[in-house]
């Protein structure tokens, strides 16, 4: 595989609103952005819950009756404040412009939905076998954001993320600690414990999904047949007589050395992996100048490929 096969180094793909990459995270925090401001204009003074919130919420009572959606909706206003809403569209960005990169688009966005039901149907079970009172409500993003994090950490434990802004903290830790918070509200004596049961089983999913490399599009054939919400370029397939005739060479400086042999090409292939390895586990502020100087003639020598 050339240099310029790698996902790494594939273009990174335009859509007319021109969010590339990252669109799904964008229509996601964008989405709970509108939600959250139309909780706050529907809700009146002294009253606990809004009217946009009373309508989206997860509702046991309701959601027996037949209002299905509120499965889905509820995990789409925010509560907790203004603050809570930043450090929650936070670490939905750190996630989405990862996995959307790991996985498509599309398919992000339906491990999103897909947790965001998986708990919400964990908690309905729950409450038809009485272990949640039918009284039950819950509003939040936290849930899917969470496990997202889960499957991110997964892929990336020790990449630092920055808690509070501030306090640079591996992503396996943060994980952990999540798991562990919800395992402690697990163990609160009655009806209250076992709501944490819900996002527990969805934190379990993103760890299944990553684990047994699912795909949730490849559950209903027709789906995964759809193109994804970008449009990737196609894999260039490796061609041994063609890499032989342009090889890649190791220097920006002397561009002509560049094209002497396959030998310099494979040297150059073997550092770059161990550099994106590196990359991939603990973030691209781990490289040292040396690394960083590997990852600009690899991505020199691409354009210049592309471009010829």
């Amino acid at each position: 595989m050339g240099i310029y096969d790698r996902d790494y180094y594939r273009e990174s793909s335009r859509t007319w609103w021109g969010w590339g990459d990252r669109q799904v995270t964008y229509w996601l925090m964008g989405v709970m952005v509108g939600a959250f401001v139309l909780n706050l204009v529907t809700t009146q003074p002294q009253q606990p819950v809004g009217e946009f919130a009373a309508w989206t919420q997860y509702d046991y009572a309701a959601i027996l009756s037949g209002e299905v959606w509120r499965l889905l909706t509820a995990h789409f206003v925010p509560t907790g404040g203004l603050m809570g809403l930043v450090f929650t569209l936070y670490f939905l960005y750190l996630v989405g412009s990862e996995l959307e990169v790991l996985y498509g688009p599309a398919e992000f966005l339906a491990f999103y939905l897909t947790t965001a039901l998986v708990m919400s149907a964990s908690r309905f079970l729950l409450g038809l076998a009485g272990l949640i009172p039918p009284t039950d409500h819950y509003i939040g993003i936290s849930g899917p954001v969470t496990a997202g994090f889960i499957l991110f950490a997964c892929h990336y434990p020790y990449r630092r993320i920055l808690l509070f802004f501030i306090l640079p903290v591996p992503a396996w830790l943060l994980a952990a600690g999540a798991v562990l918070f919800t395992l402690t509200g697990l163990m609160t004596a009655g009806q209250i414990g076992f709501s944490f049961a819900a996002p527990l089983i969805g934190f379990a999913f993103a760890f299944a999904y990553y684990k047994f490399n699912l795909r949730v599009l490849n559950w209903v054939p027709r789906l995964g047949r759809v193109h994804t919400l970008r449009r990737k370029a196609p894999l260039r397939v490796y061609d041994e007589s063609r890499e032989a005739r342009q090889p890649v060479g190791a220097t920006v400086s002397k561009p002509k050395a560049e094209e002497s042999g396959r030998g310099v090409d494979e040297q150059l292939e073997a550092k770059l992996d161990q550099v994106l390895e590196k990359v991939a586990r603990y973030g691209r502020e781990s490289l040292t100048a040396d690394e960083q100087q590997i990852l600009m003639r690899a991505s020199e020598i691409y354009k210049r490929r592309r471009g010829s």
